[in-house]
């Protein structure tokens, strides 16, 4: 089990929100004396929350080190929050990025993106843990070119479990089938995926009412599409 550096906030300026959550907010923050950059996620330690960030810490642990996952650098328990000092990662997600550079994009680089979406991946189920919510919006691309699979709130160290978790158009179909009974979480992961390569390769789906989604994972036939079919150089 790694132990993580404990921080003091103090320390640290606020230089702007990154996101926001259920239960608590992202934060970039930067060390008054050193400079170093963070991403910080401030969470909220009634109800749920601790559990969550306990959780997340936990996660983190058994993850380690990975090139395309975020790292935890360090952690400050206070009474009201828990604070998470993570990797910053420059760059843009999945989504923003397919959207704004699609002309320029060829089969070569989705292959080069796919391929480090599964390292990441490989990486947590090596390491016991499922993800359960990969999705374009989860996946940054640094200026670099490199993948960082993140968000992990989700992920769960039981491989075979129920429930219903994840974003809906990237949910496996025994997921949304029946979100009662037992399924695999690795090949549900794998499966998100899957939807993830798609997208890549055919531009963001339209994502319709909850039940046109639903048809469209459940009742759709799947098919292997000929490498010349694909609306890329």
């Amino acid at each position: 089990i790694i132990m993580f550096t404990t921080f003091n906030n103090a320390e640290y300026e606020t230089i702007m929100e990154l996101g926001r959550g259920a239960y608590g907010t992202v934060f970039l923050v930067v060390h008054s004396e050193t400079r170093k950059v963070y991403a910080m996620k401030k969470l909220k330690n009634r109800n749920e929350g601790f559990a969550l960030a306990q959780k997340e810490i936990n996660m983190f642990s058994k993850i380690g080190e990975h090139p395309n996952l975020i790292s935890l650098k360090g952690i400050e328990i206070t009474k009201n929050h828990t604070h998470l000092y993570m990797d910053y990662v420059r760059g843009e997600d999945l989504f923003d990025f397919f959207e704004e550079k699609r002309a320029t994009i060829d089969l070569n680089m989705i292959i080069g993106y796919f391929k480090q979406l599964l390292c990441a991946v490989k990486h947590m189920h090596d390491n016991g843990i499922s993800h359960r919510d990969i999705k374009p919006e989860n996946i940054l691309i640094t200026k670099n070119g490199t993948i960082k699979l993140i968000d992990y709130c989700m992920s769960s160290t039981e491989r075979i479990t129920g429930g219903f978790y994840g974003t809906i158009e990237f949910m496996s179909p025994e997921i949304i089938e029946n979100p009662y009974k037992k399924y695999d979480t690795y090949k549900a992961d794998v499966w998100a995926c899957g939807m993830v390569l798609y997208e890549m390769i055919y531009g963001m789906m339209e994502h319709g009412s909850r039940s046109s989604i639903i048809k469209f994972i459940c009742a759709s036939e799947i098919s292997i599409p000929d490498v010349s079919s694909f609306p890329i150089n």
